[in-house]
């Protein structure tokens, strides 16, 4: 049985991104409005977030083997047969064209400051139909932040598979990451930027964050 890395799946998944910027360059924003702060607040509308905020994760939910432990972030509950329902009627990519026919589907997704932005998203294929079809549980999208802001734009690619839900943003405020935050538990998830995680140091080392990885690994100045 092969079954994608949810890594493997985002990284395929990125060439649909550009698709969706070029097709919907002249989309509305989200709906939503202003607080009393003066900041932009998406209204995903009824049954578009799937995300419950949580105050933090109860002991038994760290207990099991860590998937990820950000040093900052927003702790969610994911109720993920909402969130299929509401994925599962996004258009297809067309593989051979990039174009995407179809009706929109816009889905809320959580960021590490704890409010939900509105993506326009699109379903992409990166496996051929054959295995598609005998993995109908591994879905994978490709969207656009519709959220008025500094971040409207930015493009983002996720998965949704047995092994849970899986989502990355590359937004002018930073890489945003949503993953399971221990390993086997679908239900709970952390959002947060990748400059809010340090891997675990090695014996005698100091832990890096993602960001300096990525840098050290395409040799930029200060790595």
């Amino acid at each position: 049985m092969c079954i994608l890395s949810p890594r493997a799946v985002l990284a395929f998944g990125a060439a649909g991104v550009l698709a969706l910027s070029s097709v919907h360059a002249q989309a509305n924003p989200a709906p939503g409005g202003f607080d009393g702060n003066g900041v932009w607040r998406p209204d995903p509308g009824p049954g578009l977030s799937a995300w419950t905020l949580l105050a933090g994760f109860r002991d038994d939910v760290l207990a099991g083997p860590a998937n990820i432990r950000p040093q900052a972030g927003a702790a969610l509950h994911l109720d993920t047969q909402k969130m299929r329902e509401i994925i599962e009627a996004a258009p297809w990519e067309d593989a051979q064209t990039g174009q995407v026919f179809g009706a929109k589907v816009m889905v809320a997704m959580p960021m590490p400051d704890g409010t939900e932005a509105v993506f326009e998203i699109f379903r992409t294929q990166i496996m051929h139909p054959e295995l598609q079809a005998q993995y109908p549980q591994i879905m994978t999208f490709a969207g656009t932040n519709r959220t008025p802001g500094p971040d409207y734009g930015a493009p983002a690619v996720f998965d949704l598979t047995p092994m849970g839900f899986h989502a990355q943003v590359r937004a002018p405020s930073g890489t945003i990451l949503i993953d399971p935050v221990t390993q086997g538990d679908i239900e709970h998830y952390i959002s947060y930027y990748t400059r809010d995680y340090k891997t675990p140091a090695a014996p005698g080392g100091c832990g890096v964050t993602t960001e300096e990885q990525a840098a050290a690994a395409a040799g930029a100045p200060g790595a």
